[in-house]
Protein backbone atom coordinates (compact mmCIF):
# COMPACT_ATOMS: atom_id res chain seq x y z
CA UNK A 1 0.00 0.00 0.00
CA UNK A 2 1.17 3.53 -0.74
CA UNK A 3 0.63 6.12 1.47
CA UNK A 4 -0.13 9.74 1.29
CA UNK A 5 -0.20 12.78 3.23
CA UNK A 6 -2.88 13.57 5.53
CA UNK A 7 -5.42 15.62 4.39
CA UNK A 8 -8.75 17.46 5.70
CA UNK A 9 -11.30 19.37 3.92
CA UNK A 10 -12.44 22.96 5.52
CA UNK A 11 -16.12 23.65 5.57
CA UNK A 12 -15.63 26.61 3.37
CA UNK A 13 -13.97 24.67 0.86
CA UNK A 14 -16.98 21.87 1.25
CA UNK A 15 -19.39 24.60 0.61
CA UNK A 16 -17.78 25.93 -2.27
CA UNK A 17 -17.47 22.47 -3.81
CA UNK A 18 -21.30 21.65 -3.24
CA UNK A 19 -22.22 25.14 -4.60
CA UNK A 20 -20.18 24.84 -7.66
CA UNK A 21 -22.48 21.22 -8.23
CA UNK A 22 -25.52 22.59 -7.41
CA UNK A 23 -25.31 25.41 -9.58
CA UNK A 24 -24.03 23.36 -12.82
CA UNK A 25 -27.37 20.93 -11.91
CA UNK A 26 -29.95 24.05 -11.78
CA UNK A 27 -28.38 26.78 -14.21
CA UNK A 28 -31.23 26.31 -16.05
CA UNK A 29 -34.40 27.41 -13.27
CA UNK A 30 -32.03 30.23 -12.16
CA UNK A 31 -31.70 31.39 -16.15
CA UNK A 32 -35.95 30.61 -16.52
CA UNK A 33 -36.69 33.01 -13.72
CA UNK A 34 -34.39 35.79 -14.43
CA UNK A 35 -35.94 35.65 -18.01
CA UNK A 36 -38.90 35.54 -16.59
CA UNK A 37 -38.01 38.05 -14.52
CA UNK A 38 -37.26 40.30 -17.35
CA UNK A 39 -40.29 39.58 -19.31
CA UNK A 40 -43.08 40.07 -16.39
CA UNK A 41 -41.19 43.37 -15.88
CA UNK A 42 -41.73 44.80 -19.43
CA UNK A 43 -44.79 43.89 -19.71
CA UNK A 44 -45.83 45.06 -16.43
CA UNK A 45 -43.85 48.08 -16.24
CA UNK A 46 -45.85 50.33 -14.40
CA UNK A 47 -48.19 48.49 -12.98
CA UNK A 48 -47.80 48.03 -9.11
CA UNK A 49 -47.17 44.24 -8.99
CA UNK A 50 -44.15 44.90 -11.68
CA UNK A 51 -41.15 45.69 -9.12
CA UNK A 52 -41.84 42.35 -7.30
CA UNK A 53 -40.68 40.32 -10.94
CA UNK A 54 -37.37 42.46 -10.80
CA UNK A 55 -36.50 40.88 -7.18
CA UNK A 56 -37.31 37.73 -8.01
CA UNK A 57 -34.43 36.27 -8.96
CA UNK A 58 -32.52 38.30 -6.43
CA UNK A 59 -34.29 36.57 -3.68
CA UNK A 60 -34.15 32.93 -4.84
CA UNK A 61 -30.87 32.99 -5.53
CA UNK A 62 -29.95 34.39 -2.15
CA UNK A 63 -32.65 32.17 -0.50
CA UNK A 64 -30.50 28.91 -2.61
CA UNK A 65 -27.17 29.90 -1.70
CA UNK A 66 -28.22 30.58 2.12
CA UNK A 67 -29.79 26.36 1.81
CA UNK A 68 -27.02 25.33 0.92
CA UNK A 69 -24.25 27.08 3.06
CA UNK A 70 -26.27 25.79 6.02
CA UNK A 71 -26.49 22.47 4.38
CA UNK A 72 -22.43 22.69 4.34
CA UNK A 73 -21.51 24.24 7.64
CA UNK A 74 -24.28 21.51 9.24
CA UNK A 75 -23.08 19.89 12.26
CA UNK A 76 -24.39 16.58 10.86
CA UNK A 77 -21.34 16.65 8.17
CA UNK A 78 -18.60 16.52 10.57
CA UNK A 79 -17.39 13.64 8.87
CA UNK A 80 -16.52 15.13 6.11
CA UNK A 81 -14.24 17.61 8.10
CA UNK A 82 -12.05 14.84 9.32
CA UNK A 83 -8.67 14.90 8.63
CA UNK A 84 -8.01 11.62 7.02
CA UNK A 85 -4.88 9.41 5.60
CA UNK A 86 -5.36 7.76 1.85
CA UNK A 87 -3.56 4.90 1.50
CA UNK A 88 -4.04 2.90 -2.08
CA UNK A 89 -2.64 0.10 -4.40
CA UNK A 90 -3.72 -1.17 -7.98
CA UNK A 91 -6.70 -2.64 -6.17
CA UNK A 92 -8.48 -0.28 -3.68
CA UNK A 93 -7.85 3.25 -1.79
CA UNK A 94 -8.68 3.06 1.77
CA UNK A 95 -9.35 6.28 3.96
CA UNK A 96 -8.64 6.36 7.76
CA UNK A 97 -10.08 8.60 9.51
CA UNK A 98 -8.52 10.40 12.52
CA UNK A 99 -12.33 9.15 14.39
CA UNK A 100 -11.32 5.39 13.81
CA UNK A 101 -13.15 4.98 10.87
CA UNK A 102 -11.98 2.81 8.12
CA UNK A 103 -13.08 2.87 4.58
CA UNK A 104 -12.16 0.44 1.68
CA UNK A 105 -12.94 1.36 -1.45
CA UNK A 106 -12.17 -0.53 -4.84
CA UNK A 107 -11.76 1.41 -8.04
CA UNK A 108 -14.08 -0.79 -10.14
CA UNK A 109 -16.76 0.57 -7.40
CA UNK A 110 -16.03 4.18 -8.65
CA UNK A 111 -18.35 5.15 -11.52
CA UNK A 112 -17.15 8.30 -12.78
CA UNK A 113 -14.39 10.84 -11.99
CA UNK A 114 -14.47 14.15 -12.29
CA UNK A 115 -10.54 16.29 -12.27
CA UNK A 116 -10.50 19.52 -11.24
CA UNK A 117 -7.16 21.67 -11.17
CA UNK A 118 -6.64 20.68 -7.15
CA UNK A 119 -8.85 17.67 -6.29
CA UNK A 120 -10.75 14.66 -8.00
CA UNK A 121 -14.09 13.79 -7.01
CA UNK A 122 -14.65 9.77 -7.77
CA UNK A 123 -18.51 9.46 -7.78
CA UNK A 124 -19.44 5.86 -6.16
CA UNK A 125 -23.11 6.77 -7.22
CA UNK A 126 -25.36 9.43 -8.97
CA UNK A 127 -25.07 11.82 -5.81
CA UNK A 128 -22.18 10.92 -3.83
CA UNK A 129 -18.56 10.98 -4.00
CA UNK A 130 -15.31 11.08 -2.56
CA UNK A 131 -13.27 14.03 -2.31
CA UNK A 132 -9.71 13.29 -3.23
CA UNK A 133 -7.09 16.77 -3.34
CA UNK A 134 -4.68 16.63 -5.65
CA UNK A 135 -1.13 17.71 -3.28
CA UNK A 136 -1.23 14.69 -1.00
CA UNK A 137 1.08 12.70 -3.03
CA UNK A 138 4.65 12.48 -1.74
CA UNK A 139 5.93 11.59 -4.89
CA UNK A 140 5.40 12.50 -8.66
CA UNK A 141 5.18 8.33 -9.31
CA UNK A 142 2.99 7.84 -6.54
CA UNK A 143 0.63 10.67 -8.10
CA UNK A 144 0.66 9.34 -11.63
CA UNK A 145 -0.33 5.67 -10.44
CA UNK A 146 -2.89 6.90 -8.18
CA UNK A 147 -4.16 9.06 -11.36
CA UNK A 148 -3.61 5.69 -13.35
CA UNK A 149 -5.34 3.47 -11.30
CA UNK A 150 -8.55 6.02 -10.49
CA UNK A 151 -8.89 6.29 -14.34
CA UNK A 152 -9.24 2.67 -15.63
Amino acid sequence: MIKCKPFKQSKEEYFKLILKIQIKKKWWIILLVIILSIYNSLMNEGESGYIIWIFAPVILILVYYIQIRRFAFSNKNKIFFTERKLFFNDKIMRFNLDSGIIDEVPYNNVIEVKSEEKYWMAYISKGQFIYIPKNIFYTNDDFEHFQEYLNR
